[in-house]
């Protein structure tokens, strides 16, 4: 009975704090392994190889970890994004089926996952969540009493102080016992989101944000998968039927290699044959190229007609080939049939045009253009761009032209700016408005001590900043009850602890701390009988009862591990972390508890190697001996 009244304690604790039930506090080197993991995705990506996220993970504190080839293929997956790599991980290989009356209970695992995932989304909103929540609502401030020192208007002759009368002695107004400053939560960790110049790491490759669901496609794939798998499982169905201890000669060994091979070679053409109709755009994409190869033989036909009617005309500009050497078909031979070189070239002094080439670009000489005696039409849309005259001083005039058409440039490029301002501006006053009608029911005065109030006005805002997919902490459930963001809307408002409210605060928690220091970890330890009924066994059985001790011990120190994690989860937050001066005590309290299932050692004393990786303090030993050496 007792029990269970301490177990109530804690639950009604927690249902005061009122936290998601993912959340779990970080260490200090769990937050930097996940601060890391974007560029070691990164550079495992361009090596083709997966050590460095995998000992990531194994820092965050994941436990069992999973290979190296599922972690390649979450990369194919993930997209380079370390909260998309995160997500996939743990709906892939980690998400937890178990359930209780309350909904859904996440696992050690799963806590860890969504914690860093909320951790890594953080700055990005809070920056939303700055530009979004109202500046401009009234918060009522203790005011100061400020002691001023007035003068005395002299009452004496002229002012003399010789003659002015002296003031009584008054005991000191001001006590001289020094009273502790209101806290107020410090949010240095998280600064970054006050500077511009600061960019996220993780933020500019969030393609989930943008990514569109084909559910059409989808189902198809799926069906298509079905269909492709169960014919293999047929074909090989039938091959595990055939008699394996059939003995043939060496003549029918290789006619029946022979058929193997031809079998295989057919399962392949099938394979391929099916894999076609996984595109489902491919048939789109054949139909355009045959649209466009028909074009091109129309063309090829239309221009040899041309060129036909107009061979006489042309005289030796142009080498035109015979009727039956015209092609019907587009191809890269045909295009040598035709001479493309100038008998009446103009000389190289005329020439005001250059053609591109694999190194240089094209090139314009505009003086030459002027200088070129024949009617051209470039020359003709110059000078009416310019809006030059070609008779006078051609040189004078251009200058002038030219200068008149860069005024007219800068107008029409500050005209663009003005309106492209005056647009920027009208979308501003909409997301004003936006955000009045958001908070209009707000009141004036938010107390920042009112909890139902802060969760509202943080809940408003995360509802209509997850509209937006690339902000995921405020997908997550009950985002509007992490403690960082609720910690964070309260100092916006003026929120400071102050040294009453910290003190009912401790003992509210000071029973909670006794209960779990004086209860044990529920935790069933294995007892003889769930090796086997019988107490009498044989030496045959050492095997198997090895095999089954092993498994039942891993089980009671996975369950020991869990049960002690949920501990330090409730003294986290029972310690109120926001609380401190300098913010949540990361350091010093996960000295003493442990973040991870790796920090937590259970091991037999006798054997050494269970606690303590003898080689690798071995090594260590053997470099300081030999750097004193040296």
């Amino acid at each position: 009975m007792k029990k269970d009244k301490d177990l109530e304690i804690v639950e009604k604790f927690m249902k005061e704090i009122d936290l998601p039930d993912w959340f779990r506090g970080l260490s200090e080197f769990q937050r930097k392994a996940a601060d890391s993991l974007f560029h070691c995705i990164r550079d495992d990506c361009e090596q083709a190889t997966s050590h460095r996220v995998w000992d990531t993970l194994r820092r965050i504190g994941i436990e069992p970890l999973v290979g190296y080839s599922e972690i390649k293929f979450i990369f194919e997956l993930c997209g380079g994004n370390d909260i998309a790599f995160l997500w996939f991980l743990m709906e892939m290989y980690y998400r937890s089926e178990r359930f209780n009356c309350n909904g859904k209970k996440y696992s050690v695992n799963e806590q860890i996952i969504i914690t860093v995932i909320a951790y890594l989304d953080t700055v990005t909103t809070l920056r939303e969540l700055d530009k979004l929540l109202p500046k401009n609502l009234e918060t009522k401030t203790k005011k100061k009493k400020r002691f001023s020192l007035r003068k005395r208007k002299s009452t004496t002759l002229l002012g003399i102080p010789y003659f002015q009368k002296q003031p009584r002695p008054h005991l000191y107004g001001k006590s001289l016992i020094l009273n502790e400053l209101d806290t107020v939560t410090n949010f240095s960790e998280l600064g970054n989101y006050l500077d511009p110049h600061y960019t996220v790491s993780n933020e500019a490759n969030r393609w989930f944000a943008k990514y569109e669901l084909g559910k059409s496609e989808r189902i198809a794939k799926g069906i298509i998968n079905n269909e492709i798998d169960t014919i293999f499982e047929e074909e090989r169905s039938q091959e595990h039927q055939k008699d394996h201890k059939l003995s043939l000669c060496e003549h029918h060994k290789t006619v029946q290699a022979i058929k193997e091979t031809l079998a295989n070679e057919q399962i392949v053409a099938k394979r391929k044959a099916c894999e076609k109709y996984f595109d489902v755009k491919r048939h789109f994409k054949n139909l355009s190229y045959k649209r466009v190869i028909e074009d091109l033989n129309s063309e090829i036909n239309k221009t040899a007609e041309d060129l036909e009617n107009s061979k006489q005309q042309v005289g030796g500009g142009i080498d035109v080939p015979e009727k039956d050497q015209v092609p019907q078909e587009a191809n890269d031979e045909n295009l040598s049939l035709y001479n493309f070189g100038h008998d009446a070239a103009i000389s190289s002094k005329c020439i005001y045009f250059k053609g591109p080439k694999t190194n240089k670009p094209y090139k314009f000489n505009y003086h030459k253009i002027f200088d070129y005696g024949v009617k051209n039409p470039i020359k003709d849309a110059v000078e009416l761009a310019l809006d030059a005259n070609s008779s006078g001083n051609i040189s004078m005039e251009h200058n002038r032209a030219i200068k008149k058409c860069c005024k007219a440039m800068w107008a029409q490029a500050v005209k663009n700016f003005n309106d492209k301002y005056k647009k920027d501006q009208k979308s501003d006053q909409v997301e004003i408005k936006e955000d009045k009608i958001l908070f209009d029911q707000t009141p004036r005065h938010i107390d920042p001590r009112d909890n139902k109030l802060i969760q509202s006005i943080l809940l408003k805002a995360l509802n209509e900043i997850k509209k937006n997919k690339k902000f995921v902490l405020a997908s997550l459930p009950d985002a509007h009850k992490y403690p960082t963001l609720r910690e964070w809307v309260r100092k916006r408002y003026g929120m400071a602890y102050t040294r009453e409210e910290k003190r009912k605060a401790f003992q509210r928690t000071k029973r909670v701390f006794q209960v779990l220091r004086n209860n044990t970890l529920r935790v069933r330890i294995p007892h003889v009988n769930d090796l086997s009924e019988k107490r009498i066994v044989s030496y045959g059985c050492r095997e198997y009862l090895i095999k089954k001790t092993n498994y039942l011990r891993a089980i009671y120190e996975d369950n020991f591990k869990e049960s002690l994690l949920n501990d330090a989860r409730t003294y986290y937050v029972a310690i109120r972390p926001y609380h401190c001066t300098k913010g949540p005590p990361r350091n010093v309290f996960f000295s003493y508890l442990p973040p991870r299932k790796n920090d937590v050692h259970t091991f037999r004393p006798w054997h050494n190697w269970e606690y303590i990786h003898a080689q690798e303090e071995w090594n260590r030993r053997q470099r300081i001996k030999k750097a004193e050496v040296f």
